[in-house]
């Protein structure tokens, strides 16, 4: 009886030390190039420049490089002179991660702040300022 005990004991200490929910969420995974899927909840989506017309985007990628740094450009559709011209945008900055929940903390040098999203299972999901959920999947 001692030695059922002593190995159901020693079964459930191993188990519990391996904290291991989701191996996508491991920084090394969760590294790679993902592409716009949706922006609010579409693609195209509308998107305000503060120009005349209404813009849209398009397109987007996000590259989340190893040494923890990321980029993002988004393809803005915008009526110019009568037709749609296109141009891009593009962000840039640093990256942590707390693996337990799969938060990622996004610090953005070119606009100067910071916001948060979760990566897990091959895809990233962000919010926009107003609320808008932006969904990048490998």
């Amino acid at each position: 009886m001692r030695r059922l005990a002593l190995l159901l004991a020693l079964a459930l200490a191993t188990t519990s030390c391996m904290n291991e929910i989701d191996q996508s969420t491991r920084p090394e995974n969760i590294v790679g190039t993902y592409t716009l899927v949706t922006y609010g909840g579409k693609l195209p989506a509308p998107y305000s420049t503060g120009s005349a017309g209404v813009s849209q985007v398009i397109a987007g990628e996000l590259v989340m490089s190893s040494d923890r740094t990321w980029t993002e450009t988004l393809t803005i559709s915008t009526p110019i002179g009568g037709s749609a011209q296109t141009f891009l945008l593009m962000s840039e900055g640093s990256w942590s991660i707390i693996r337990e929940q799969a938060y990622v903390i996004f610090n953005d040098k070119t606009n100067g702040y910071q916001f948060s999203g979760i990566a897990a299972g091959g895809q990233v999901t962000t919010n926009t300022e107003s609320g808008k959920e932006i969904i990048f999947r490998r």
